[in-house]
């Protein structure tokens, strides 16, 4: 197992800002390849995170964390000799840069961690276009707001994929998220891709499948929050993803059925499914003001709105794209 002390991370949103925590809480010095902007745009969205907050300012002024300030092929250079820790999605607008030195001058020795969502199969595809056979792919599906440290102590569900079979013994690193989560799944990387997005879109329809229910309790003047009481009891269904409300937003759920009707279409696969919760979902949010324009008759105007109960679930992965909640979207429609 190759154990390094000093790690390179680059992302700058709150997935690579807690695993540089986790990394430091190990003992390691993390190098990290973002802008302090970038950082303190993701940090003044996490203010409710107290956690998350005091632990940077901790580690920062420990030094065990510290922003690259050196040139983007420097950085990568120095990245060979010790872990590296991809968060691709923040780093679109290098990527094809990173990609590109990754191909050509990594070492076969180097170990190299990607992390983010994409059409199924892409991350596959680059790992293999890497002359290093220690590559792996890890989702950060994992993470829940109001626990997005602690996760990485005791992760529900881990998933790791990997270029060469039973390398993950090789990284210390993964070796210790590994020992901490209650299950661990590791396959190889295009296997991790397709179950990461179907794990997401599960999630995605059990919301719009309630939403929908919802509807005809509506109709039939049944309280929706008992029957899900109910059925959440049964262990075949469980309770998360079960309340009826405003429909999904947020950053994850969204995207992830975005890719995955993209791959349905590039393969040439039907699927009425992937739209249909789409289509329900944005629905939703409509449903709740016409309903708020039927109790006033359409007598809407100069009507104070407040709007009780919204709330960041338990489950969320993310809350940092907030502009694209149902509450914010439903607002504008009430304002105008």
């Amino acid at each position: 197992m190759q154990i390094h002390e000093r790690i390179f991370v680059m992302g700058h949103q709150h997935e690579a800002i807690n695993a540089c925590l986790y990394l430091a809480s190990l003992g390691k010095q993390v190098q990290l390849w973002a802008t302090q902007d970038a950082i303190n745009d993701t940090l003044e969205h996490y203010q409710f995170d107290t956690q998350m907050l005091t632990l940077w300012s901790l580690y920062c002024s420990e030094q065990k964390i510290q922003l690259a300030t050196m040139p983007l092929e420097q950085y990568l250079l120095a990245s060979c000799d010790g872990l590296l820790w991809v968060f691709f999605e923040d780093m679109a607008a290098q990527m094809q840069d990173i990609w590109q030195f990754l191909q050509q001058h990594t070492s076969v020795h180097s170990q190299i961690i990607l992390s983010g969502a994409a059409p199924i199969g892409t991350v596959a595809d680059k790992a293999w276009q890497i002359k290093s056979a220690w590559v792996y792919y890890l989702p950060i599906s994992f993470m829940k707001d109001g626990a997005n440290f602690n996760a990485f102590y005791q992760a529900d569900l881990l998933m790791i994929g990997e270029k060469t079979p039973h390398s993950v013994q090789a990284c210390d690193v993964l070796m210790r998220l590994k020992g901490g989560a209650l299950c661990c799944k590791i396959a190889d990387i295009k296997t991790v891709e397709f179950a990461r997005s179907s794990m997401m879109a599960m999630l995605a329809v059990r919301v719009s499948f309630m939403n929908e229910m919802a509807r005809l309790a509506d109709k039939q003047s049944v309280d929706i929050k008992a029957v899900q009481a109910i059925i959440g009891q049964d262990s075949r269904i469980g309770s998360a993803y079960l309340s009826a409300g405003w429909g999904f937003g947020g950053k994850s759920l969204p995207k992830e059925l975005q890719l995955l009707a993209g791959d349905f279409a590039h393969h040439q696969v039907k699927t009425a499914l992937i739209s249909a919760v789409s289509e329900i979902n944005e629905d939703q949010k409509e449903l709740i003001f016409r309903k708020f324009w039927q109790y006033f008759d359409g007598f809407i105007e100069q009507k104070t709105v407040v709007i009780w109960g919204g709330w960041l679930s338990q489950w969320c992965v993310s809350c940092h794209q907030f502009g694209n909640s149902p509450l914010i979207k439903t607002a504008v429609v009430i304002r105008h």
